[in-house]
């Protein structure tokens, strides 16, 4: 069935790793897809990302396929995934930050951004949630841990937390130096592939 008014005034976002030729943890993206459509499109039903013709999928290296939604259409690129590079970030405070969905709307990241860094991590009442494209991964004796108060779930950090790869922790602004890096995580980028020292954030609370 299809929506006959769609209300949510902006389209959602799935982005899909392409390496070597292989469409990553569609499972978890699928899952994702559906519980937009659950919340935002009931009445449409969801798509699934093997049922997207894709012209041709590279072989070689790592891709970034983006599919932008609604409940009633939907529009797809490939292209070329690079890693951002990260030389320092802010810690900034928000309390009432929220971004439960993936979508087009960035206002609250781009409200948030310091043209003097290179990125932003976004505290909700003093606690860490997530930088501004992914979220976190806390490195100390060994052992890895992403913050509890998240505002997106991500399809990486859901999948490092099943393969009990990173735990849960609750973190604190004060708590970031306690760490000797941080990695961040998305559907994109494996834990430890863009790190950053603890040293190069700096802390505004």
């Amino acid at each position: 069935m299809k929506n006959s008014l769609e209300k949510y005034p902006f389209r959602f976002i799935e982005t899909v790793r392409i390496e070597n030729g292989i469409l990553c943890n569609l499972d978890l993206h699928n899952v994702r897809i559906a519980s937009t459509f659950a919340k935002y499109f009931p009445l449409s039903d969801p798509f699934v990302i093997k049922d997207i013709q894709l012209d041709s999928v590279p072989v070689r290296g790592k891709y970034k396929l983006r599919i932008v939604y609604s409940g009633d259409n939907r529009n797809y690129s490939v292209e070329k995934y690079t890693v951002k590079k990260i030389g320092s970030v802010v810690a900034v405070e928000c309390s009432d930050a929220e971004y439960f969905f993936k979508n087009e709307d960035r206002s609250l990241f781009s409200s948030l951004m310091n043209d003097n860094y290179d990125e932003i991590f976004i505290l909700k009442k003093g606690m860490v949630t997530d930088s501004s494209f992914s979220n976190l991964a806390f490195y100390d004796s060994g052992k890895w841990y992403t913050p509890e108060t998240f505002l997106l779930n991500g399809i990486m950090r859901q999948k490092l937390l099943a393969d009990n790869i990173i735990r849960e922790r609750s973190i604190a602004a004060e708590d970031i130096k306690k760490y000797e890096k941080i990695s961040f995580i998305n559907s994109m980028l494996d834990l430890g592939e863009s790190c950053l020292s603890t040293d190069e954030i700096v802390v505004n609370y």
